[in-house]
């Protein structure tokens, strides 16, 4: 009984292991196609080879999101909205889903068509809400108050900074954390808030 629960103990560790190296290999695929466009066919190809020879549920997923990130920033907007979509409908019920509502808002903030927009970064809240991953849900509110900022409706784009920072704050997001304090310090200026 012991060895059978190492053996599957094993079994499980080595497939979490080998989905979690085939979408670093995809992610570095992807962003050699970036970084080196004259040589772009052959890291797509790359990329695809590994979906196609790994053909799981998770890798797919991965390369759907990896490919439309891509094509978003080669400018390929509506390519991007495709294979978002086609993956969304392929597997409705993933767990990653998050993160394609999050590029489909931003290609629709790309596209200055603000409604649809928040509609996707509501959609990626919820799902990042749903997987208790406040971080990520931070991060699109920010996306949310960006657009509100562009806008120049300091008022909404306070609600949803304020609400992103007051969750990065905690736990010190290097990165993300300067843009965000900035916008909201020009927000709370903006609506008489700033001290």
């Amino acid at each position: 009984t012991i060895s059978l629960l190492f053996l599957c103990f094993i079994s499980f560790s080595t497939l979490i292991y080998a989905q979690e190296g085939d979408s670093l290999k995809l992610a570095e695929a992807f962003n050699k196609a970036l970084s080196s466009p004259d040589k772009k066919e052959i890291y797509l190809k790359q990329a695809l080879h590994l979906k196609q020879k790994r053909n799981t549920k998770y890798v797919d997923e991965m390369y759907a999101y990896l490919n439309a990130r891509y094509l978003f920033y080669t400018g390929d907007f509506d390519k991007a909205e495709t294979t978002i979509l086609k993956q969304l409908k392929a597997d409705p019920k993933s767990k990653g889903k998050a993160k394609l509502y999050n590029i489909l808002g931003t290609i629709h903030t790309m596209r200055q068509d603000y409604k649809i927009a928040i509609s996707w970064y509501e959609k990626a809240i919820e799902s990042y809400d749903q997987n208790d991953d406040q971080k990520g849900a931070a991060l699109v509110k920010s996306n949310i108050a960006n657009i509100f900022f562009s806008l120049s409706d300091f008022e909404s784009a306070f609600k949803h900074v304020n609400a992103s920072y007051k969750t990065l704050k905690p736990i010190n997001d290097s990165i993300n954390l300067p843009n965000i304090a900035g916008v909201l310090s020009i927000s709370e200026a903006k609506t008489g808030r700033y001290k």
